[in-house]
């Protein structure tokens, strides 16, 4: 979205929120859990927001002039961009179409469309084949919220202004059936269009979401709204093997598009959500909205006051969703653009996942968990262990009460994340947050700073948090001068806080303290570690 509405209309719906205090993806399909089927293979959709090289004008022309994608200059952009995307491991970018409808639209006397001007389909074309040179799957926003906001023009050209196209049966009719079947009719077999987006992010310019932008003067009811994307989930299914969706503004209104023929729902994230749990879905997870079809974070800045750009690729994976696209490619806000760097190398090191279209990887034995030793007593809820006889009661190393993750990192295994955070039973308290995705694994965390007085032979102590019903196990481990791992003793978890106390093997130095999570189950939840001490 352009900084001028993004930015400014944040501001604006705080304030709101804190008055207010054919071809689908079935909820059973053969995909792995977060897993979006396509191109022969289930993916994780990590991408881009593209999301445009001229807002409104990528496709089609008006009175300023025909410069989308078939024109060489846009062209090359395009080239040089998706080359890059390429060069990323990025497989998936969004993409809008017609935006606030400035552009590519013929409209009769009465404001309602004729169809597509001469250049939409040259400037498609052009976007297609550069996308399967490059290898990018989209996801095409017919439309912006913007094309519902009050009318705007300049040097002979509407923009937005057209609420009626929703608001009304004809309008929504002419819209489906004149501008947008058109171009489902002839690229419905393309492979390289993954998804069309009815609008982005709707909830600004309809009433009963009671967050009206004040440019919408005429906003929608949510069953018109509704109506439109039937039709249009309808009018893709039946011309395309593509899918569909909404740019949801924000987690609180997802649930209100189900039942409505969408293949997967699309929420938005950004700081200001941060405070508000029910917009919150960084902290919540796509997996806690408990929809009934993959959720695809549409947007979210690429590092910012929440998280690093890595802990948000991290989270997105560990908390049960199906992708996510940066805001935004190329920087077109304040937001800025994702560092290639940390894009490369989290798709590379993902790309079973991530690769669209790729050939799958020969299959791999899965890391089996180190043999069960013998069992040790189960742990229980309560503080650390009382003084051990003949010395003195283990020193607190890693406290997490200054924010910080204390040095503590992810070591190795996919679908876990790890961030500072409060802890569930004090709000005052701070933990490690490790979130484990739904995801059959034994992941790890590990420390390699702060080991002074560490030696073999000491007696560790672990305090970790677990909910009720955690199918999770855990191995505390050292690693030795030579990074060799060496684990101990393997221990179940009850609920709320669990005392893990374990001793240091006889090895040959030590690089590192961790925890493994044998989570063969695929469980999926949140785990909280505090007052690491020996």
């Amino acid at each position: 979205m352009r900084t001028s509405h993004r930015w400014v209309l944040r501001a604006l719906v705080l304030g709101v929120l804190a008055l207010i205090s054919s071809s689908s993806i079935s909820a059973s399909a053969a995909a792995p859990v977060g897993r979006v089927p396509w191109a022969g293979g289930s993916w994780y959709l990590n991408g881009v927001d593209y999301p445009w090289v001229h807002y409104g004008n990528d496709f089609g022309a008006n009175s300023w002039g025909a410069y989308g994608v078939h024109d060489p200059s846009t062209r090359a952009i395009v080239d040089a961009d998706f080359a890059r995307m390429e060069q990323q491991g990025i497989r998936s970018a969004r993409w809008w179409l017609f935006a606030d409808g400035r552009a590519g639209i013929a409209y009769d006397s009465g404001g309602l469309p004729t169809g597509l001007d001469s250049y939409v389909f040259p400037d498609l074309d052009a976007a297609l084949a550069l996308a399967q040179k490059h290898h990018v799957y989209l996801n095409l926003v017919l439309t912006d919220v913007s094309l519902l906001y009050g009318a705007s023009y300049a040097n002979g050209v509407q923009m937005g202004g057209r609420p009626y196209l929703v608001n009304t049966a004809a309008g929504r009719q002419a819209l489906v059936d004149r501008v947008f079947t058109p171009v489902f009719d002839r690229y419905g077999q393309n492979p390289q269009i993954l998804s069309y987006e009815v609008m982005n992010e709707p909830e600004w310019a309809i009433s009963e979401d009671h967050a009206v932008n004040g440019n919408a003067t005429q906003p929608a009811s949510l069953a018109n709204f509704q109506s439109f994307v039937r039709q249009v989930a309808g009018a893709v299914h039946g011309k395309t093997h593509s899918y569909v969706t909404v740019g949801g503004a924000a987690s609180r209104w997802a649930a209100q598009w189900k039942g409505l023929g969408l293949d997967y729902y699309s929420v938005h994230f950004y700081d200001w959500m941060h405070p508000w749990p029910d917009v919150d879905v960084y902290d919540s997870g796509c997996s806690a909205l408990n929809l009934d079809r993959p959720v695809v974070i549409g947007e979210y800045p690429p590092g910012s006051s929440v998280a690093s750009f890595r802990q948000y690729l991290d989270n997105w994976l560990a908390g049960g969703c199906s992708g996510a696209w940066a805001w935004s490619f190329k920087g077109v806000d304040s937001a800025g653009a994702p560092d290639p760097s940390v894009m490369t190398a989290w798709n590379a090191a993902h790309s079973a996942i991530t690769a669209i279209g790729s050939p799958a990887p020969p299959p791999t034995p899965t890391p089996a968990p180190p043999p069960p030793p013998p069992p040790s007593p189960a742990p229980g809820p309560g503080p650390g262990p009382g003084p051990s006889t003949g010395g003195p009661p283990p020193e607190v190393r890693f406290d997490f009460q200054d924010g910080s993750r204390n040095g503590w990192q992810v070591n190795w295994g996919v679908g876990i994340a790890i961030r500072n955070a409060l802890t569930p039973h004090d709000a005052d308290e701070r933990a490690l947050l490790i979130r484990l995705a739904p995801t059959a694994g034994w992941p790890a965390v590990d420390v390699q700073t702060g080991l002074e007085g560490l030696a073999p032979g000491k007696t560790v102590v672990y305090k970790l948090w677990a909910p009720s019903g955690a199918k999770v196990t855990v191995t505390p481990y050292a690693t030795d001068q030579g990074w060799q791992e060496h684990f101990v003793n393997q221990s179940t978890l009850q609920p709320g806080w669990n005392t893990i106390t374990w001793r240091v093997p006889q090895q040959e130095g030590i690089r590192a303290i961790g925890l493994q999570f044998n989570d063969g189950a695929a469980w999926g939840g949140r785990l909280y570690l505090d007052e690491v001490a020996w």
